[in-house]
């Protein structure tokens, strides 16, 4: 199979992590899917009723919710969206300016404050637009090239 099921308590330990990670509040309403791992740590939202047999014949399935990485979880934009009803005051958010907002949506590196460091979900006006890791002053991107816009409208 080219996935691998999380049973309950992986899952479980799945979502202390980004729970511990972003500060949020527990993911529990998350534990009503099926979470898929493929072979490059990513993980993916099921509905818990997909039939087995259709996940070995299937070339993609569900929902990309995040990667794996050495140092954290990074989660993609709707995974990033999921998570917004779990965040709290003390979540590790990073709210944007329309000028960073629109670098971000180039694929460019923004510039922060060289005190962040880690894992950040991005805010822009109260709308979550996905997450990104802050190093040595300068806020990494990972929007994927198909996603990136040339001039944005706000």
């Amino acid at each position: 199979m080219k996935y691998k099921i999380l049973n309950k308590k992986e899952k479980e330990r799945f979502l202390k992590e980004i729970t511990t990670q972003y500060k949020t509040k527990p993911l529990t309403d998350l534990l009503n899917y099926g979470f898929l791992k493929d072979k490059e740590n990513k993980i993916y939202l099921i509905s818990r009723d997909v039939n087995q047999e259709f996940l070995k014949h299937s070339q993609r399935v569900g929902l990309y919710f995040c990667k794996l990485e050495k140092d954290g979880i990074r989660l993609s934009i709707e995974g990033s969206q999921l998570i917004k009803k779990f965040l709290t005051r003390s979540s590790r958010i990073l709210e944007l300016t329309k000028k960073q907002i629109e670098l971000w949506f180039k694929g460019e590196n923004i510039d922060v404050s060289k005190d962040l460091y880690g894992w950040f979900i991005l805010v822009y006006n109260k709308d979550v637009i996905g997450c990104g890791k802050a190093k040595n002053g300068i806020l990494l991107n990972f929007l994927p090239k198909e996603r990136r816009i040339k001039e944005l409208i706000i």
